[in-house]
């Protein structure tokens, strides 16, 4: 119990010295293993959990949801996104904002992250379009950021890929009803 407060005031004193959080953790953790069971089985620990955590199969997806964000971005395939939504909803009374809609949430999809999404078109994407048809910039805005957090829903996004590695399943179990998703 000793030890465990001791381990909590250190980490809470380097967060205090504007440390950053992970960083004042992992040292008052590392220290507090070296105090209880010596440099050489800390040391061991550090490798082995660097090791585990950074070879999981199931993560190598991540960078390449990143490369297929730049690749549509720079491709101008989200700008062509946009365009078949708009020729199918935009028409409509409110179309263009719908339209914007629909093409965030497919290029969250595409490249998997809503934070990509909002990087890519949070830079007011659509907004010059949108207010040469009289749409207000919180309308505008607001329909980019709702299209922004169907990126994650749709399956499957960063989030499931990382929920499924640390849940030790695997990524399409995690996309499945949960009905057979095994608890």
């Amino acid at each position: 119990m000793l030890a465990a407060c001791l381990g909590f005031l250190v980490a809470f004193a380097f967060i205090l010295f504007q440390v950053p959080i992970a960083t004042a953790l992992a040292l008052a953790g590392f220290g507090g293993y070296v105090v209880l069971n010596g440099l050489t089985p800390a040391l061991s620990m550090v490798a082995t959990v660097t090791k585990d955590s950074t070879l999981v199969y199931s993560l190598i997806v991540l960078p390449l949801f990143v490369l297929m964000g730049n690749l549509v971005a720079g491709a101008g395939i989200s700008g062509d996104l946009f365009r078949a939504a708009q020729a199918f909803i935009g028409r409509r009374r409110g179309g263009l904002a719908v339209a914007t809609v629909v093409a965030c949430g497919g290029f969250g999809a595409i490249c998997g992250s809503s934070a990509a999404h909002g990087s890519h078109h949070g830079q007011g994407w659509r907004s010059p379009s949108m207010r040469k048809l009289g749409y207000g910039d919180s309308l505008s805005s607001a329909a980019v950021a709702a299209g922004g957090t169907l990126g994650i829903l749709i399956p499957p996004s960063v989030i499931m890929v990382v929920y499924g590695a640390a849940q030790r399943r695997r990524t399409s179990a995690c996309c499945s009803p949960p009905a057979s998703c095994p608890a």
